[in-house]
C-alpha cells in the first residue's frame, strides 16, 4: 500500500490542490452570478426536482378507490405534544447475476400531522425586498414583493389537499372519526377596505381586485394575524394539524383592498374553499399583480415549512405589495402574463401530491440542500480545503445581504435544485443549512436522493473498480459500501459522513462479507420502488412520478485551473478531522487490523468516538438506525481468536 507523509492527514500538495480546485469552482459561480447573467426562467421551474418521487399518501390510488388505510405511528415529542407519521419502505436492487445478496428493504417514515402551527415572522434583512424579475419574463421586471403572501396561500392549498386526500368516498363504511377531518375558518381576519380608502399607517395594503365575497373571505383568513384557518384530522383520539399549518406572528398587519363595487362581506357563514377553488383564487391574484415567477419560488418556500417547524421559526421577506393602480400595463403584456401565470400555477397544481411527499420528508429536504456541497472526488481528509472557499463565498454574500446572487450561485452549482434553493433562502431554511455544514454536519437521506436523482454520499455511487494490486486489496470506499449493502454486523445503518475514506485495506484484513463479494460486479444501491405500508400488513407500491432515473450528474462542472492565489491558505483542519473520525469510526466500529496501527493511534481518530459523534440534528432518525450492541459484541468475541484485529478494549 502507498504510504503517505502522515498516515491520516493529506499531504500539503493534496491540500493545496483541493484548495485551488474548490476556489476555482466556487469563485467561478460567484463571478458569473451578476445582474446581467441573473435569474433565468429555468431557475424557478420547481418541477425540475421531480423524479421517481411517490405521490403523497398514494394519491393516484386515492383518486379512484378512496384513501387506503395506511399504517400510522404516533410519536411523542414531549409531555404535551406528539406528531403523526406515515410508514413505508423502499426496495433497492444491489446485485446482478448469481450473487446471493438480496434486495435491500429500507423502512422510512414521513410526517403526516403536527399539533403545533409554525410561527411566521418577517425578516429585517434585505431578502428580495423587491423581486428582481427574470430574464425573458413578460411585462415589467420588478414586481414588488409578494413572496410571503403567496407562500401563506400555498400553505392553505397544501393543507386543504391534505384533508381531501384522507377523506373517504363513503364515510359510512369507515371509522367515524374521519368525518372530523376538516378545514375551517377561525375568528381572526385581515381587515378590509374599499378601493377609495386611504392606506392605513403601518399596515400592509394588499389589492385583491374585484373578487366575490367567498374569495375576499378566504384572503382575509390567509392574511389574518395569528391563525385565520386550520386544517386538522383526528386519529386514535388525537387531533393533528396539517404539516403546513402556520401562525402569522409578525407585528405588521395586512389590510385588503377590494374595488369600490364590492366593499363589504355578506352576512352569514362562509365555507372554506377546496384546494382547487383556492388555486383559482391564487391564480387570479397572480394575474392581477403579474407575479408569475414569484409563485413558483413561493411554493418552494412553502415546501420547507415542515422542516422548519420542528426546530425553529419561519422568517420570510417583508411583503412589499404594489398598488395595482400604480402598475404600468399594456394589453399585449397583460395577455401574455395571463397565459404564463395560468400555465405555471395549473402545471404546479397537477404535481402537488409529489411536492407534498418531498416536503414531508424533513430529513430528505435537508439532505437535498446539503447535497449541493457534496463532491465525490473529496475524501474525508480533504473536507476542510474543499469547504473553506465555499464558506468564504457563501458568508460574503450573506454578510452583504446579496441574496439574489446567493440564489444564483447555488442554482449554478446544482441547476436541478435552483428553485428549491431560492425557496430555502426565502423561508430562512438556507441559514440553518449553512450553520449545519459550517460545523461539518451533512445530512444524508437515500430516499430524497433517489426521488430527485441527486447524490448526497459516496455510499450510493457506482463502484469504479473493486480490487487492486492483483486482487489482494480493496479500497476503503468499496469496503464501506459492501459492509452496508451486506448489512454486516454493526453496519446496518448508513454512515452519517458522506465523505469517502482514503486508502485501501488488504482483503485478508477485511470482514468475511467483504471477502465474499470483493470481486463481484454490480454491487451498489439501485432504487426500484416505494411502497406504502397498509394497516392490514400489506403494501401499496408506487413507482413514482417518472420511471426515468434521470440525470444524476446534476452538479455543474467548471474548468479548473490549479493555480492558487497566494493569499489563500488552509486556516483550519477541523472539518477534515471530524469527517475522518466519523467515517473511520463507522468502518472500524468493531476493531482494527493490526496493520492499521498508524491510523488508530492518530490524534484525529479517537477510539472511543465513532460515527455517532456526528449524529445528525434530526436525532430520532439516527436513534432508529443504531446497531445492536449485543450483536456487535458477540461478533467481536467470535473473531477474537483470529488475531488480525485490535478491538477497542485492547487499545
Amino acid at each position: 500500500m502507498v504510504e503517505m507523509e502522515d498516515a491520516v492527514r493529506a499531504s500539503q500538495a493534496e491540500i493545496q490542490c483541493m484548495l485551488a480546485r474548490s476556489y476555482q469552482i466556487w469563485s467561478t459561480y460567484s463571478n458569473e452570478a451578476t445582474v446581467e447573467n441573473g435569474l433565468q426562467l429555468c431557475d424557478v421551474q420547481l418541477q425540475n426536482i421531480l423524479g421517481r418521487v411517490p405521490a403523497f399518501l398514494a394519491n393516484p390510488f386515492t383518486q379512484y378507490s378512496g384513501s387506503p388505510h395506511l399504517r400510522l405511528e404516533h410519536r411523542r415529542l414531549n409531555s404535551s405534544s406528539s406528531e403523526l407519521l406515515v410508514s413505508g419502505r423502499s426496495t433497492w436492487r444491489i446485485a446482478k447475476g448469481d450473487c446471493d445478496l438480496e434486495d435491500k428493504i429500507i423502512p422510512h417514515q414521513l410526517l403526516l400531522g403536527v399539533q403545533r402551527s409554525t410561527p411566521c415572522y418577517f425578516a429585517n434583512d434585505s431578502r428580495f425586498a423587491n423581486w428582481p424579475g427574470l430574464q425573458g419574463e413578460q411585462g415589467s421586471a420588478v414586481r414588488g414583493n409578494y413572496l410571503a403572501i403567496v407562500a401563506f396561500a400555498y400553505a392553505y392549498i397544501l393543507s386543504a389537499l391534505w384533508v381531501e386526500m384522507q377523506q373517504q368516498p363513503d364515510d359510512a363504511t369507515h371509522d367515524s372519526v374521519q368525518m372530523k377531518d376538516r378545514i375551517f375558518y377561525l375568528a381572526p381576519q385581515a381587515n378590509g377596505m374599499c378601493g377609495c380608502s386611504k392606506d392605513s399607517l403601518g399596515a400592509l395594503v394588499v389589492d385583491i381586485g374585484d373578487v366575490d365575497d367567498d374569495a375576499a373571505r378566504w384572503w382575509a383568513a390567509i392574511l389574518a394575524t395569528g391563525e385565520g384557518w386550520r386544517a386538522e384530522i383526528m386519529r386514535n383520539g388525537s387531533v393533528y394539524r396539517s404539516p403546513w399549518s402556520i401562525c402569522i406572528a409578525a407585528t405588521q398587519t395586512f389590510r385588503l383592498r377590494r374595488t369600490a363595487s364590492r366593499q363589504h362581506l355578506r352576512k352569514g357563514i362562509f365555507v372554506p374553499p377546496s384546494s382547487k377553488v383556492a388555486l383559482k383564487y391564487l391564480s387570479d391574484f397572480s394575474m392581477l399583480h403579474c407575479i408569475n415567477s414569484q409563485c413558483s419560488v413561493a411554493l418552494a418556500a412553502t415546501l420547507t415549512f415542515p422542516s422548519l417547524g420542528t426546530r425553529t421559526v419561519i422568517t420570510l421577506p417583508l411583503p412589499n405589495p404594489v398598488s395595482i393602480i400604480a402598475m404600468p400595463r399594456n394589453t399585449h403584456s397583460s395577455i401574455a402574463e395571463f397565459q404564463q401565470t395560468k400555465g405555471t400555477i395549473s402545471e404546479d397544481s397537477k404535481v402537488l401530491p409529489y411536492y407534498m411527499t418531498l416536503s414531508c420528508n424533513r430529513h430528505g429536504m435537508r439532505a437535498l440542500l446539503c447535497g449541493s456541497f457534496f463532491d465525490p472526488e473529496v475524501s474525508c481528509n480533504l473536507v476542510s480545503p474543499w469547504f473553506q472557499p465555499i464558506l468564504e463565498v457563501v458568508d460574503s454574500l450573506v454578510r452583504t445581504g446579496d441574496y439574489e446572487r446567493l440564489a444564483i450561485v447555488m442554482g449554478k452549482r446544482q441547476p436541478k435544485l435552483a428553485a428549491l434553493w431560492m425557496g430555502a433562502i426565502i423561508s430562512g431554511m438556507a441559514n440553518t443549512i449553512f450553520q449545519q455544514v459550517r460545523i461539518g454536519s451533512m445530512t444524508i437521506e437515500l430516499h430524497a436522493s433517489a426521488w430527485t436523482a441527486t447524490t448526497h454520499s459516496f455510499i450510493n455511487l457506482k463502484p469504479e473498480g473493486l480490487c487492486g494490486n492483483d486482487g489482494t486489496e480493496i479500497s476503503r470506499t468499496n469496503e464501506c459500501r459492501l459492509l452496508y449493502l451486506a448489512e454486516a454486523e454493526g453496519h446496518s445503518r448508513l454512515p452519517i459522513s458522506p465523505w469517502k475514506p482514503f486508502g485501501t485495506t488488504l482483503l485478508c484484513d477485511t470482514d468475511i462479507d467483504i471477502r465474499r463479494h470483493a470481486k463481484c460486479t454490480g454491487h451498489y444501491l439501485q432504487y426500484t420502488s416505494w411502497s406504502w405500508d397498509l394497516h392490514d400488513g400489506k403494501a401499496l407500491e408506487d413507482r413514482g412520478f417518472t420511471a426515468d432515473e434521470g440525470d444524476k450528474n446534476t452538479i455543474t462542472a467548471t474548468p479548473v485551473s490549479l493555480n492558487l492565489p497566494k493569499h489563500i491558505f488552509l486556516k483550519s483542519e477541523m472539518l477534515s478531522e471530524v469527517a475522518t473520525r466519523s467515517i473511520f469510526g463507522w468502518l472500524r466500529n468493531s476493531g482494527w487490523p493490526k496493520r492499521e496501527k498508524e491510523l488508530y493511534c492518530h490524534s484525529w481518530i479517537e477510539i472511543e468516538g465513532s460515527d455517532e459523534d456526528l449524529e445528525d440534528m434530526d436525532s430520532h432518525d439516527g436513534d432508529l438506525q443504531k446497531a445492536n450492541t449485543q450483536a456487535v459484541e458477540g461478533w467481536l468475541e467470535q473473531q477474537h481468536t483470529k488475531g488480525w484485529y485490535i478491538s477497542r478494549g485492547q487499545l
